[in-house]
């Protein structure tokens, strides 16, 4: 990834968590989903600050190709995020 490119993501990505602290100190964010999105900005976060963790990762639990792990990782967000919407209280 070249300069530019890593300072462009490193930027969007603090600005996805600032967004996130924004929703849950506003209370907009329901409070079982804020500890889940504010995960996600913090993973961005560290993935924009260290451009080579996700190879590193990818290379410790055996995944060849980097961006399947980036794909794996989203599928297990959408995973988590539809626990809760399809919960039902008894």
């Amino acid at each position: 990834m070249t300069g530019t490119a890593h300072v462009l993501v490193a930027v969007l990505a603090l600005a996805a968590l600032a967004l996130i602290l924004r929703l849950v100190r506003m209370q907009a964010l329901k409070a079982k989903y804020s500890v889940l999105w504010l995960t996600v900005g913090v993973v961005l976060s560290v993935a924009a600050a260290v451009p080579g963790v996700l190879d590193r990762v990818a290379d410790e639990v055996g995944v060849a190709y980097q961006p399947a792990l980036f794909l794996l990782l989203g599928f297990g967000f959408l995973l988590l995020l539809a626990i809760p919407v399809s919960y039902t209280h008894l």
